[in-house]
């Protein structure tokens, strides 16, 4: 079976706010634009909790946020990935090419000015 194409936002999306807005308003556009799906990549746990070994306190579960990039910005695909040691550790070459590419079929991301690829 062939791999679903799809746009894909990248983000936490906590509260949804208005910058996000903006960026899942470019990723309908682009993936009508290339004939695709519109998605999200978003995470189960904020990467913060793990990183910095202190809880945060979120606005929205992952269900909550995948309901509202469906219902208000019509996402199609919202995959939540866990954030955990691997997914904090893996190369930022790995997590392009390995996860939003091959596993998850990207042909076009969109993410936010603060937003980081892999491990620092």
């Amino acid at each position: 079976m062939e791999q679903k194409k799809r746009v894909i936002a990248l983000g936490f999306f906590d509260g949804v706010h208005l910058g996000h807005a903006e960026l899942l308003k470019t990723v309908v556009r682009r993936a009508r634009a290339l004939q695709v799906t519109p998605a999200a990549v978003t995470f189960d746990a904020h990467p913060d909790q793990l990183i910095l070994h202190q809880p945060v306190s979120l606005l929205t579960s992952p269900a909550e946020r995948a309901d509202l990039m469906r219902r208000l910005y019509h996402i199609e695909d919202i995959i939540v990935a866990p954030f955990d040691q691997r997914m904090m550790h893996m190369p930022w070459e790995a997590f392009l090419t390995e996860f939003l590419v091959r596993d998850c079929g990207a042909v076009h991301l969109v993410a936010g000015h603060d937003f980081h690829f892999g491990y620092l």
